[in-house]
């Protein structure tokens, strides 16, 4: 048997250790590209949530601040509204008061003109009538008296021309006066009395239009009043619902 060289050993073994480091290194760089795909893959899965579920979260957030806030605005109105009613209310209240007030004193003024005015200062000039017809009477009665008595009795005539004279003017002022109070108590009965009644009754009747006035605009202003604040508490009670309910609401219209 012939020993075995120890370069025949060798060779075969030089030759293999090329091949066998290409095989290493193919195997290698297989594992990396697969681990890399592994790793794209898994990536893949674990990704943040989509955009349009983070848009849909941010515009509810939105929509849930806006709704408290017109909500605030919403509860701050109807306050404010209530102010403005209640005060609107009191001020109709007080003018329909003043104009009922205004209207009794019409109706009394013109009841006491009536009752007491009139008849008084138609007795007044009627009494002043009479004194003047009376101052009249007297002076003509005295007159002819003293023409009587100085016409048989036989006086220095310049003492009885003084006396008739004296009697005869006071006649003539008592005619004249008697005139002028005809004429002032014609004009007062005639005239001033009636227009004073007639100044009287348009005051009332301006009393009357304006109580008139007054009730429609109080029944006008609990009216306006009642709307505002039904619109007011409404506008609550929208932003006060649920979304779930709103959402119902809409659907329902659709269909």
């Amino acid at each position: 048997m012939q020993p075995i060289s120890l370069r025949a050993l060798l060779v075969p073994t030089l030759v293999a250790l090329p091949l066998f480091a290409s095989c290493a290194s193919t195997a290698h760089d297989d594992g990396a590209s697969g681990a890399g795909l592994t790793d794209v893959t898994t990536g893949t899965e674990d990704a943040p949530a989509k955009p349009a579920d983070a848009k849909k979260a941010a515009a509810k957030e939105r929509k849930a601040a806006k709704k408290a806030h017109d909500l605030t605005n919403a509860r701050a109105e109807l306050e404010i509204a209530e102010l403005e009613t209640q005060a609107k209310s009191r001020k109709a209240g007080e003018e329909l008061d003043e104009a009922k007030r205004e209207l009794d004193e019409a109706r009394r003024n013109l009841e006491h003109f009536k009752t007491y005015d009139m008849p008084t200062q138609l007795a007044d000039g009627r009494m002043d009538l009479d004194r003047a017809a009376q101052r009249k009477l007297e002076a003509e009665q005295e007159l002819h008296e003293m023409e009587a008595t100085y016409q048989k009795d036989q006086f220095a005539k310049d003492t009885k021309e003084l006396v008739l004279t004296r009697h005869r003017k006071q006649l003539e002022f008592a005619t004249r006066q008697l005139e002028l109070q005809q004429k002032s108590f014609d004009d007062l009965e005639k005239e001033k009395l009636p227009r004073s009644q007639r100044d009287i009754e348009k005051k009332l009747r301006n009393a009357e239009q304006g109580v008139r006035s007054a009730e429609v605009e109080a029944k006008t202003t609990d009216l306006e009043n009642k709307v505002k604040l039904d619109k007011a508490r409404f506008s609550i009670d929208e932003l006060q619902r649920p979304e779930e309910e709103e959402d119902d609401a809409k659907q329902g219209g659709k269909k």
